[in-house]
């Protein structure tokens, strides 16, 4: 457990391999007849202190108007690149899909660039939303990687970019090394939002029984050196059903959030989850399930294929610090 904690903290920025990252605005520029001719990446900054008043960070939603709840969603894409997302198909479920929730953890994306993020974010975001991306920057230096990636909502949303990291893993623990990120919610005051760190992982199910006992070591990893954090969510594809994962996490007294029926209208089933420590979270509501895409868009399920033969999971988490009185987890 040692050797793995060492390998997967987040312990100081910069230090113990993790990779830096960034995250982009896209800059989209283009020729006659709309034809895209090119995209530009510009950085964005980091999150607003948690201390004083007049911060630039998390006043996104302030006011009567800010909603109390935030919704983070999981899905895995069975590799998602640019030839897949050219489908009208895939391209138009996406785009109604991603609003649906303020943030994403994606898995299972590919290709040298990422862009087919770019180009899904412009699909969603052509009714004026403000949906935005953090990765990896090694997605950038490997061009046959698969990677994972967070998508958010930028006016319910923040990142702090300086930690958005993946881990280095030279014994080979894990098949895809989880990507990690602080967030907070946008609307209450910086000391009083919801602040969490999130892990995105994709276990392989070839070595399940092997890599997810050691995912709790993760999270132990996480909120021990996670910038003095207490609240961490994995999520993503744990490639085992709600009953498997809390038999093996109960030890470290983490439980699913999704424990109800794992498959749709269609029959599709899904392996995806939000893992907390009920205790230290006190901000989820209790209320979480499956996203049935098949019912949800009245598709046919072989239609369905062509985006995933995974069905997207949620949770719902008040946007307060320490929970909203009336919610019972």
């Amino acid at each position: 457990m040692t050797r793995l904690l060492g390998v997967l903290t987040v312990a100081a920025i910069g230090v113990g391999g993790w990779y830096g990252a960034r995250q982009f605005e896209a800059q989209v520029e283009r020729g006659e007849g709309g034809h895209v001719e090119r995209i530009t990446l510009e950085p964005r900054g980091r999150l607003a202190p948690r201390t004083g008043a007049g911060t630039s960070g998390g006043t996104g939603r302030a006011g009567p108007g800010a909603a109390s709840t935030i919704r983070i969603a999981t899905f895995h894409f069975d590799r998602l690149d640019d030839h897949r997302f050219a489908r009208p198909v895939v391209a138009d479920l996406l785009a109604k899909l991603v609003p649906q929730f303020d943030l994403w953890a994606f898995q299972d994306l590919s290709g040298s660039s990422p862009s087919v993020l770019l180009r899904l974010l412009e699909r969603v975001n052509e009714g004026g939303r403000r949906y935005d991306f953090a990765i990896c920057p090694s997605v950038r230096e490997n061009p046959t990687g698969r990677y994972l990636a967070f998508v958010f909502n930028r006016d319910t949303i923040e990142v702090d970019t300086d930690t958005v990291r993946t881990g280095e893993d030279p014994t080979g623990q894990f098949r895809h090394r989880p990507l990690v990120g602080l967030f907070r919610v946008r609307g209450p005051s910086p000391d009083e939002a919801f602040t969490f760190m999130l892990v995105n992982v994709q276990v392989d199910p070839a070595y399940a029984d092997h890599e997810l006992p050691r995912l709790a070591d993760v999270y132990r990893a996480v909120r021990n050196h996670g910038l003095g954090e207490d609240d961490v969510i994995l999520i993503g594809n744990f490639a085992a059903v709600a009953r498997k994962i809390d038999a093996v996490f109960e030890p470290a007294r983490l439980s699913t959030c999704v424990t109800g029926p794992m498959a749709g209208a269609g029959g599709q089933s899904t392996t995806s989850n939000l893992v907390i420590c009920r205790r230290a979270t006190a901000e989820f509501t209790g209320r979480a399930g499956v996203f049935d895409l098949v019912q949800a868009y009245k598709l046919n399920p072989l239609t369905l294929q062509t985006v995933s033969a995974h069905l997207p999971v949620w949770a719902e988490f008040t946007a307060h610090e320490g929970g909203t009185p009336g919610f019972v987890p």
